[in-house]
């Protein structure tokens, strides 16, 4: 159960934690996401650490749960890319929310 007072994660994850957290989310790997977003591996390591704390998540599947659960992701944005993603562009192109 969350323990903060309010129940908006946008109030507690940054801008780049969001991004990171939706692709997590969508299945891409960290090496993945440093590319895409043009962070080093250990910034997203960091970004992925703090969604995981922050959201009160342990696996990918936790997190997007809370992510569907507190519209950080909808099932639409999921449903129209490939939850499967594979190396180096999992969708063909980047996702339209970035």
């Amino acid at each position: 159960m969350l323990t903060r007072i309010t129940t908006n994660p946008a109030q507690w994850l940054s801008r780049r934690e969001l991004e990171c957290c939706k692709l997590i989310c969508l299945g891409y790997s960290n090496k993945q996401l440093a590319d895409l977003l043009s962070l080093s591996i250990k910034t997203v390591e960091r970004h992925r650490q703090a969604c995981f704390k922050k959201l009160e998540a342990h696996t990918v599947l936790e997190l997007l749960r809370r992510a569907f659960e507190f519209n950080v992701l909808t099932f639409d944005e999921w449903k129209q890319n490939d939850p499967c993603p594979s190396f180096p562009s999992p969708f063909g192109r980047r996702p339209n929310w970035l």
